[in-house]
Protein backbone atom coordinates (compact mmCIF):
# COMPACT_ATOMS: atom_id res chain seq x y z
CA UNK A 1 0.00 0.00 0.00
CA UNK A 2 1.34 3.43 -1.03
CA UNK A 3 1.11 6.39 1.33
CA UNK A 4 1.06 9.84 -0.30
CA UNK A 5 2.73 12.70 1.50
CA UNK A 6 0.66 15.82 0.67
CA UNK A 7 2.07 18.33 3.15
CA UNK A 8 4.18 21.38 2.28
CA UNK A 9 7.77 21.37 3.23
CA UNK A 10 9.14 24.25 5.28
CA UNK A 11 11.15 25.53 2.29
CA UNK A 12 8.06 25.58 0.03
CA UNK A 13 6.13 27.51 2.66
CA UNK A 14 8.95 30.08 3.09
CA UNK A 15 9.20 30.56 -0.69
CA UNK A 16 5.43 31.09 -1.02
CA UNK A 17 5.35 33.59 1.84
CA UNK A 18 8.38 35.41 0.42
CA UNK A 19 6.72 35.75 -2.98
CA UNK A 20 3.58 37.15 -1.34
CA UNK A 21 5.60 39.67 0.68
CA UNK A 22 7.47 40.83 -2.43
CA UNK A 23 4.18 41.30 -4.29
CA UNK A 24 2.69 43.25 -1.38
CA UNK A 25 5.79 45.45 -1.12
CA UNK A 26 5.59 46.31 -4.81
CA UNK A 27 1.80 46.82 -4.77
CA UNK A 28 1.39 48.92 -1.61
CA UNK A 29 2.23 52.32 -3.15
CA UNK A 30 -0.26 51.70 -5.96
CA UNK A 31 -2.94 50.58 -3.51
CA UNK A 32 -2.32 53.61 -1.30
CA UNK A 33 -2.62 55.97 -4.27
CA UNK A 34 -5.81 54.25 -5.42
CA UNK A 35 -7.37 54.58 -1.96
CA UNK A 36 -6.55 58.33 -1.86
CA UNK A 37 -7.95 58.84 -5.38
CA UNK A 38 -11.14 57.04 -4.38
CA UNK A 39 -11.42 59.17 -1.23
CA UNK A 40 -11.01 62.40 -3.19
CA UNK A 41 -13.60 61.30 -5.75
CA UNK A 42 -15.99 60.31 -2.97
CA UNK A 43 -15.64 63.66 -1.17
CA UNK A 44 -16.02 65.59 -4.43
CA UNK A 45 -19.21 63.67 -5.20
CA UNK A 46 -20.52 64.33 -1.68
CA UNK A 47 -19.91 68.08 -2.01
CA UNK A 48 -21.59 68.06 -5.43
CA UNK A 49 -24.60 66.17 -4.05
CA UNK A 50 -24.94 68.50 -1.08
CA UNK A 51 -24.81 71.57 -3.34
CA UNK A 52 -27.48 70.13 -5.63
CA UNK A 53 -29.62 69.27 -2.59
CA UNK A 54 -29.30 72.81 -1.20
CA UNK A 55 -30.24 74.23 -4.59
CA UNK A 56 -33.22 71.89 -4.83
CA UNK A 57 -34.40 72.90 -1.34
CA UNK A 58 -34.24 76.57 -2.28
CA UNK A 59 -36.35 75.99 -5.40
CA UNK A 60 -38.95 73.78 -3.72
CA UNK A 61 -39.38 75.76 -0.50
CA UNK A 62 -38.87 79.30 -1.77
CA UNK A 63 -36.26 79.94 0.93
CA UNK A 64 -32.56 80.70 0.51
CA UNK A 65 -30.08 77.92 1.28
CA UNK A 66 -26.32 78.05 1.27
CA UNK A 67 -23.00 76.33 1.76
CA UNK A 68 -19.99 77.80 3.55
CA UNK A 69 -16.63 76.25 2.67
CA UNK A 70 -13.60 76.05 4.94
CA UNK A 71 -10.38 74.14 4.37
CA UNK A 72 -11.34 71.09 6.45
CA UNK A 73 -15.14 71.27 6.45
CA UNK A 74 -18.21 72.81 4.93
CA UNK A 75 -21.50 73.92 6.46
CA UNK A 76 -24.95 73.47 4.95
CA UNK A 77 -27.43 76.07 6.16
CA UNK A 78 -30.64 77.95 5.58
CA UNK A 79 -29.98 81.65 4.97
CA UNK A 80 -32.14 83.94 7.08
CA UNK A 81 -31.46 87.53 5.98
CA UNK A 82 -32.08 89.15 9.37
CA UNK A 83 -31.51 92.74 8.24
CA UNK A 84 -33.03 92.31 4.75
CA UNK A 85 -30.04 93.71 2.88
CA UNK A 86 -29.42 90.62 0.71
CA UNK A 87 -25.86 90.36 2.02
CA UNK A 88 -24.57 87.40 4.00
CA UNK A 89 -23.34 88.86 7.28
CA UNK A 90 -22.04 85.70 8.93
CA UNK A 91 -23.08 82.97 11.31
CA UNK A 92 -25.97 84.96 12.82
CA UNK A 93 -27.83 84.53 9.51
CA UNK A 94 -27.32 80.75 9.35
CA UNK A 95 -30.05 78.49 10.69
CA UNK A 96 -30.53 74.71 10.53
CA UNK A 97 -26.78 74.21 10.08
CA UNK A 98 -25.15 70.88 9.31
CA UNK A 99 -21.35 70.65 9.49
CA UNK A 100 -19.63 68.18 7.17
CA UNK A 101 -15.98 67.43 7.92
CA UNK A 102 -13.71 66.28 5.10
CA UNK A 103 -10.53 64.21 5.09
CA UNK A 104 -8.88 66.08 2.23
CA UNK A 105 -8.41 69.85 1.96
CA UNK A 106 -10.98 72.03 0.23
CA UNK A 107 -9.41 74.70 -1.95
CA UNK A 108 -10.99 77.55 -3.89
CA UNK A 109 -9.87 78.88 -7.24
CA UNK A 110 -8.45 82.37 -7.39
CA UNK A 111 -6.67 84.29 -10.10
CA UNK A 112 -3.32 82.94 -8.85
CA UNK A 113 -4.31 79.28 -8.55
CA UNK A 114 -5.88 77.42 -5.65
CA UNK A 115 -5.82 78.49 -2.01
CA UNK A 116 -7.46 77.12 1.11
CA UNK A 117 -11.15 77.91 1.39
CA UNK A 118 -11.94 80.23 4.27
CA UNK A 119 -15.57 81.08 5.01
CA UNK A 120 -16.37 81.16 1.29
CA UNK A 121 -20.12 81.17 0.78
CA UNK A 122 -22.49 80.11 -2.00
CA UNK A 123 -26.16 80.97 -1.45
CA UNK A 124 -29.01 79.72 -3.63
CA UNK A 125 -31.93 82.13 -3.97
CA UNK A 126 -35.55 80.97 -4.24
CA UNK A 127 -35.07 80.37 -7.97
CA UNK A 128 -32.01 78.18 -7.42
CA UNK A 129 -29.57 80.80 -8.74
CA UNK A 130 -26.15 80.64 -7.08
CA UNK A 131 -24.98 83.87 -5.51
CA UNK A 132 -21.99 85.01 -3.51
CA UNK A 133 -22.07 86.57 -0.04
CA UNK A 134 -22.87 90.02 -1.54
CA UNK A 135 -25.74 88.57 -3.58
CA UNK A 136 -23.80 88.98 -6.81
CA UNK A 137 -23.36 86.45 -9.60
CA UNK A 138 -20.14 84.78 -10.58
CA UNK A 139 -18.57 81.37 -10.79
CA UNK A 140 -17.00 79.59 -7.89
CA UNK A 141 -14.72 76.52 -8.09
CA UNK A 142 -14.07 74.18 -5.18
CA UNK A 143 -11.27 71.62 -5.39
CA UNK A 144 -10.76 68.59 -3.17
CA UNK A 145 -7.01 68.20 -2.88
CA UNK A 146 -4.42 65.67 -1.77
CA UNK A 147 -0.73 66.32 -2.43
CA UNK A 148 0.77 64.03 -5.06
CA UNK A 149 -2.56 63.08 -6.63
CA UNK A 150 -3.29 64.86 -9.88
CA UNK A 151 -4.80 62.44 -12.38
CA UNK A 152 -8.34 62.21 -11.07
CA UNK A 153 -11.24 62.46 -13.46
CA UNK A 154 -13.39 64.65 -11.19
CA UNK A 155 -11.86 66.52 -8.25
CA UNK A 156 -13.54 69.93 -8.65
CA UNK A 157 -17.05 71.26 -8.32
CA UNK A 158 -17.78 74.30 -10.48
CA UNK A 159 -20.70 76.45 -9.37
CA UNK A 160 -22.03 79.12 -11.70
CA UNK A 161 -25.24 81.11 -11.44
CA UNK A 162 -27.27 78.52 -13.32
CA UNK A 163 -25.29 75.28 -13.09
CA UNK A 164 -23.37 72.98 -10.75
CA UNK A 165 -21.04 70.42 -12.30
CA UNK A 166 -18.17 68.12 -11.42
CA UNK A 167 -15.01 68.75 -13.43
CA UNK A 168 -11.32 67.94 -13.60
CA UNK A 169 -9.10 70.67 -12.21
CA UNK A 170 -5.75 71.59 -13.64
Amino acid sequence: MLVSNRAFSLIELIVAVSILLIMLTIGMPYLSKYVRKYGIKQETSQIFSDLVAQRYKSITTGDNYGVMFNTNSYILFKFKDTNYNLIFNGAQEMIDTVVKNVKYKILKKTGNGYVGASNDVVIFDKNGVARNRNWGFGSFTVKVNSPGISSIRYNCVVISAERIKEAKCQ
